[in-house]
């Protein structure tokens, strides 16, 4: 049976109905850092898992996986409410889960009442269905939507609060990495989850509102908390819990790099002679996954390109009424219809179930849509008056042809 909701109001606040009158809310002793882990568990080899857990609180956790090979590890975070247990990100594929909720059970055998999705990746959403099925309620940024077989019974804009009872939970948009990317504070425990926000091993890709909505994500989280903040990135090599500090040098890093970048590309340097550049991969090198810097496609896809993608944004821009000829719904056979639509004086491409892109003006007909890979592209078609009577969607070397109504 789902907690009761008592109230729903526009800004995104709910509260549970308590079996008691609610007081007063403890105040909690956090432990320090350097003595936060309380158990390390492994789960059978047979079936290829390794968790951690990491206690931030009396009544809040991470739970962090570790995959093979062993650098990759993922974080996610457990509440213990009063009624039961809140999982911010879904880790386990389906056929893990009876397992993960062993563990669940050494903390609590209250059952899971709220799974919060920090962004459409499959790591964080698995076993969404799973809970559903056994009643839990999933709580995600409206955007994600527009990612296919993504849905979610609690749907918020900017900002969505949660009170268990033992924690007050805060998730709100945070602009980066991706459309509909949140990030989730539990205020006793002083902790943020920033899930792909903020990577701490490695370059996370800056997303549709580029460096801007990177640093804004950054900056959320930095007012949010205090000098005492715990940061937990969504996935990470061997720091769990990271500080302040760390996101004001993620700051300065990513300020540095993204200004090299540019001015290298200036000079009409390639991908590979940018990644070779002596300052990049001084950069570079501060994140521990880039210690052995490999040049290939896949790093500049992931974090050159994206600098591209932005700069074009900023550069080439068209007015709003450049624009309007392009705004419409187009149509395939077979296909959900594609929205243009222009937001904040850009241009937006959204199909339910299907996708929701930022599109960056390359010509008046030839429009960018994926950050890491400027090939794929969308392409409008004029008639001889110049007006636009379809599109083309080009997508790894693959095309769809959709009319404008």
């Amino acid at each position: 049976m789902l907690m009761k909701i008592t109230a729903l109001v526009s800004n995104g606040y709910i509260k549970e109905t308590l079996m008691a009158p609610f007081q007063h809310i403890r105040q909690y002793t956090l432990f320090f850092l350097t003595s936060l882990c309380l158990f390390n568990t492994s789960f059978s080899q047979e079936n290829n898992l390794n968790l951690e857990v990491t206690q931030l609180s009396e009544h809040a956790y991470v739970f962090t996986r570790t995959w093979k090979p062993s650098a990759q590890r993922t974080n996610m975070g457990v509440v213990i409410g009063e009624n039961g247990m809140v999982l911010i990100n879904a880790l386990y594929r389906d056929e893990e889960v009876e397992l993960f909720i062993k563990e669940l059970k050494r903390l609590s055998d209250k059952p899971v009442k709220y799974i919060i999705n920090s962004n459409w990746d499959e790591y964080n959403t698995w076993s969404n269905q799973y809970f559903k099925e056994k009643g839990a309620v999933i709580i995600s940024h409206e955007n994600l939507a527009f990612h296919n077989g993504y849905s979610a019974d609690i749907n918020f804009s900017d900002k969505f609060s949660l009170n268990v009872g033992t924690e007050t939970i805060t998730a709100y948009r945070s602009y980066g990495h991706s459309f509909g990317h949140i990030n989730v504070h539990l205020e006793n425990a002083n902790t943020t989850f920033m899930s792909d926000s903020y990577r701490s091993e490695w370059m996370t890709i800056e997303g549709p509102f580029g460096l801007e909505g990177h640093f804004k994500g950054l900056d959320m989280a930095l007012a949010t908390g205090n000098e005492s903040t715990k940061y937990i990135s969504g996935n990470t090599r061997s720091k769990i819990v990271s500080s302040r500090e760390d996101l004001l040098k993620e700051k300065q890093l990513r300020s540095a790099f993204a200004e090299r970048v540019l001015s290298l590309k200036k000079e009409d340097k390639s991908v590979n002679e940018i990644l070779s550049d002596v300052e990049i991969v001084t950069i570079c090198k501060q994140y521990e996954l880039y210690n052995d810097l490999v040049v290939n496609n896949e790093v500049g896809d992931w974090i050159i390109n994206p600098i591209f993608f932005d700069e074009q944004a900023k550069t080439h821009v068209f007015s709003t009424q450049q624009l309007e000829k392009y705004v419409g719904n187009y149509r395939m056979k077979g296909r959900t219809d594609i929205q243009i639509l222009i937001e904040n004086g850009e241009l937006f491409a959204k199909s339910q179930r299907q996708f929701y892109l930022k599109l960056v003006p390359v010509s008046e007909s030839k429009f960018w849509h994926n950050m890491q890979n400027l090939k794929d592209h969308l392409t409008f078609d004029l008639d001889d008056n110049d007006r636009v009577i379809g599109l083309t969607l080009i997508h790894n070397g693959g095309y769809l042809r959709y009319n404008k109504q």
